[in-house]
């Protein structure tokens, strides 16, 4: 009985061979058909996603302040230091250096004609009393007034 089922067995691989070395083409093994289909998916996501995807727009950047709380116990800067309220720039030997809203600058001298010298250590300013103070919440409201006009350029 046993020898009946090794030939019948026998016979069925040997017709399976001959079938699969014929029609190799036409025949799709199941790891194959997964593959394929896998293969096709994706390329069909990222048609769809070229086609209909509309690039996003950057996201809008938030308001950080640099300025930090000051260590008097006025809640003003330090003596001999000063926030810059508005934009100003100097021309040195390498180049020109400039001091923005928010900035922390050294305060090197007060002038009758209400102007002041400051330097931020890379170069000396002359700027005018009113781009300048001591009150860090002034300094903040000028530096997100800043960075709200930079925003709007874009």
């Amino acid at each position: 009985m046993r020898f009946l089922v090794l030939i019948i067995v026998g016979i069925a691989v040997y017709y399976g061979w001959n079938y699969y070395q014929t029609n190799r083409e036409n025949i799709v093994m199941p790891w194959q058909k997964l593959a394929a289909d896998e293969a096709a998916e994706q390329q069909a996501a990222v048609q769809n996603a070229s086609a209909t995807s509309v690039p996003l727009p950057p996201p809008e950047p938030e308001f950080v302040s640099k300025i930090r709380t000051p260590q008097s116990a006025d809640g003003k800067a330090p003596p001999g230091l000063v926030y810059v309220t508005e934009r100003a720039s100097t021309e040195t030997p390498d180049g020109v250096v400039a001091v923005v809203p928010g900035d922390v600058v050294k305060l090197l001298q007060r002038r009758d004609d209400g102007t002041v010298r400051v330097t931020n250590d890379q170069a000396d300013f002359e700027l005018t009393e009113k781009q300048v103070t001591r009150d860090p919440e002034v300094a903040r409201a000028a530096e997100k007034r800043a960075f709200e006009a930079r925003r709007l350029r874009r």
